[in-house]
């Protein structure tokens, strides 16, 4: 049996090794040195694990969730945790009550301040019916004997998947009005969506200490990665970035020893919520936000191309991968023909003009010739025009671009007239 001394000095060194897996890197820093808010559910608060905090208390914060360690490695000026176990994408706008001991969690989107520089989100499970799909397969398995795959049969009948439906057409659709909420309240906030992990054993898994029948483990599987793929898909859609978590939690499942697991079965070996994340479990998710935020912000823009109209006019279509602004600024340099006077060829301006992007988008920006450069135009019949194409997103480093475009003027039109052509 292991000593308390033992017991703290291994606590210790797990401290450490995480502290030291962060980095506590200047860069993390750097993207999080003011207001970090943490918004979601019990994957995020983690209900149960040592010690508690937060108000009201029975949303079932922890001093050692996700949101808590990243903000003890990036120590940003404001911290505010406003989780709580069994949200939904509506308690981002209606108060959550109903909770075990009568408390009531204003809407989550209190917590957000124009000022954010970091808001990480996780949110989707519950909307899903998480926590019902669980409760079902355990009492499906327990009726069956672990024979069988009833959970998998009971969710496809008459050869419709009802988690996959809902993740489409319920799902789906709530993250990304909450994504988007999420950049209309916060100015600069750099957004996180935290995924969910895979806490499913592989088969067999280990009846009955996980009583969900074997033959249903592969459709669990699929269950957890469809969740997290809508994840992803509505945060890259959104303009935020993803926090993947299946790949790392994988060997880390309900069936491991105490040590390695990370997700706590309906036989709990360390304080936790049932099928949730323990204290190494969030340490894990911990890790990868601070991985993510130690990355570049993924800002960088595509130019589709340029189109030349008629009287000079260019139009810039370009595709941005976040919100922010477009701006287009355009010089031309104009060629005569003939002697000394390919010495004489200046430079002449062209408008500005910008666009913005509530979200990931394709624009179209139209820059428009100034007067000296239509009159540059009629004169040279050609125009070498450059483009500075400068993308500012809401976060991250401003990335410029170049682009030649050669413009022409409209073909003189020869006059006719009696059937003859002349000057």
């Amino acid at each position: 049996m292991a000593t308390a001394g033992g017991s703290r000095f291994r606590g210790a060194l797990a401290t450490l090794a995480l502290v030291a897996a962060m980095g506590l890197a200047a860069a993390a820093r750097a993207e999080a040195a003011g207001v970090y808010v943490a918004l979601g559910d019990s994957y995020t608060s983690g209900p149960l694990i040592p010690n508690p905090k937060g108000d009201p208390i029975d949303c079932g914060q922890s001093d050692r969730n996700y949101p808590t360690l990243t903000a003890r490695a990036i120590a940003p000026s404001v911290f505010v945790d406003v989780s709580c176990g069994s949200a939904q994408t509506r308690h981002m706008t209606e108060p959550q009550d109903e909770l075990p001991l009568g408390g009531t969690n204003p809407p989550q989107f209190n917590g957000l301040r124009r000022d954010a520089e970091l808001v990480t989100l996780g949110i989707g499970g519950n909307d899903m019916g998480f926590g019902g799909i669980v409760n079902k397969c355990v009492e499906l398995g327990f009726q069956s004997a672990g024979m069988g795959k009833p959970c998998t049969d009971h969710y496809t009948a008459g050869g419709r998947d009802q988690v996959a439906e809902r993740l489409r057409d319920v799902v789906a659709p709530r993250l990304a009005r909450v994504i988007d909420q999420v950049h209309a309240r916060t100015a600069r906030a750099r957004l996180l969506v935290v995924g969910y992990p895979d806490p499913l054993p592989e088969p067999p898994g280990c009846y009955p200490a996980l009583p969900v029948a074997p033959g249903d483990l592969p459709y669990l599987h699929a269950v957890a990665r469809r969740l997290s793929e809508t994840v992803r898909v509505a945060a890259v859609d959104g303009g935020a970035e993803f926090v993947d978590l299946v790949p790392g939690s994988a060997g880390h499942d309900f069936c491991q020893p105490p040590g390695a697991k990370w997700y706590e079965g309906v036989v709990l070996t360390a304080p936790a919520y049932p099928a949730h994340p323990n204290a190494l479990g969030m340490e894990f998710a911990a890790r990868e936000v601070l991985a993510a935020l130690r990355r570049p912000v993924p800002n960088d823009f595509s130019i589709l191309g340029v189109r030349r109209l008629r009287g000079g006019t260019v139009v810039v279509r370009v595709r941005v991968p976040r919100r922010g602004a477009l701006r287009v600024q355009g010089t031309a340099r104009t060629r005569y023909p003939g002697g000394v006077r390919r010495r004489r060829a200046r430079i002449v301006g062209y408008g500005a003009a910008h666009a913005t992007a509530p979200r990931p988008a394709e624009l179209a920006v139209r820059v428009v010739p100034r007067r000296s450069a239509r009159r540059a135009l009629r004169r040279a019949r050609r125009l070498y025009v450059r483009l500075r194409i400068a993308w500012e997103p809401v976060a991250g480093a401003t990335r410029t671009k170049t682009w030649i475009a050669r413009v022409s003027a409209p073909r003189r039109r020869a006059r006719q007239a009696d059937g003859a052509t002349g000057p």
